[in-house]
């Protein structure tokens, strides 16, 4: 049985599946996109491997939109809290920084990374 993780998005428009032209179509060679985007290729091969194939060979997959739309705010807003930390961090290599302010950069990051799974996070 074929899974899609919470917040899977398609890998063509990078926008998450859902219903109607977003609903996620396998190909025959297994990789999955998004109808509306299957429906837009010209040449008829994967967009991933380059392998052809059939467009009455699309399988429609179905998915419960609920769950996936509301997991899918959740890696948004720690990419968004991970890019703000990344930025305050260039600056501070770029401009300098008070050591006050170094420092509450390190207990920000330090918080959200301990926020974050165990398997993403490595110690050094």
């Amino acid at each position: 049985m074929l899974c899609l993780g919470s917040g899977s998005t398609c890998d063509v428009c990078l926008e998450p599946f859902g219903n109607d032209t977003k609903a996620p179509c396998s190909i025959e060679c297994g990789h999955v996109f998004c109808l509306n985007c299957l429906n837009q290729i010209t040449r008829l091969k994967c967009p991933l491997c380059r392998s052809r194939f059939e467009p009455q060979g699309f399988v429609k997959l179905h998915i419960d939109v609920d769950d996936v739309r509301s997991s899918s705010h959740f890696p948004r807003t720690t990419t968004q809290c991970a890019r703000r930390l990344q930025e305050a961090i260039a600056n501070i290599a770029n401009e300098g920084s008070t050591e006050a302010s170094l420092r509450q950069l390190i207990q920000d990051c330090k918080s959200f990374l301990a926020g974050q799974p165990r398997n993403l996070v490595r110690h050094a």
